[in-house]
């Protein structure tokens, strides 16, 4: 096992800087990265997420930054079919937007959510798009479908479908 830790640039505004502990990606050979490994890395709990990638193996990194907001925890990445890469986070996202301040009434008890997945004060998922490796990620969304566990998520995916758990 290799300590990458030492290998990742620090970057004073992100302070702890941890990979989360899902799996990392590595991208498809048909791609404009081919064998890009990326992860995830957590900033604090829910103080952004940020995405890490090696195009040499893994004996240096890169980050983006994009993602390290306020209100995020704890990401998982898997790769499309059209080569994209699909974030998925724990988020604190209410209805008034990606906060910390909004994770101190987050409810982390699931027995009163089964009325609504859409009240204000549960977990939802977060998500992005990158079209270029990692590098760059779209406006976030929120997934209001989904209540996340008070425990990281993971997917990956196979062939044309992305599995979700």
């Amino acid at each position: 096992m290799l300590d990458v830790q030492k290998q990742i640039p620090s970057n004073p505004a992100h302070g702890c800087m941890l990979p989360t502990a899902d799996a990392s990606l590595v991208l498809r050979s048909d791609g404009p990265h081919p064998g890009r490994i990326l992860f995830c890395n957590v900033h604090d709990s829910y103080n952004g997420d940020i995405v890490t990638w090696s195009d040499d193996g893994g004996r240096s990194y890169r980050y983006s930054g994009e993602l390290h907001v306020p209100g995020l925890d704890e990401c998982s990445l898997a790769q499309l079919r059209n080569g994209s890469i699909l974030l998925i986070s724990r988020s604190c996202n209410v209805t008034g937007g990606f906060s910390h301040a909004n994770c101190e009434t987050v409810k982390d008890d699931f027995s009163d959510a089964r009325g609504s997945s859409t009240g204000a004060g549960f977990h939802h998922f977060a998500y992005s798009i990158s079209n270029d490796g990692g590098e760059h990620w779209s406006p976030l969304g929120r997934l209001a479908q989904t209540l996340t566990p008070v425990c990281q998520a993971s997917m990956t995916s196979y062939k044309s479908s992305v599995y979700y758990s």
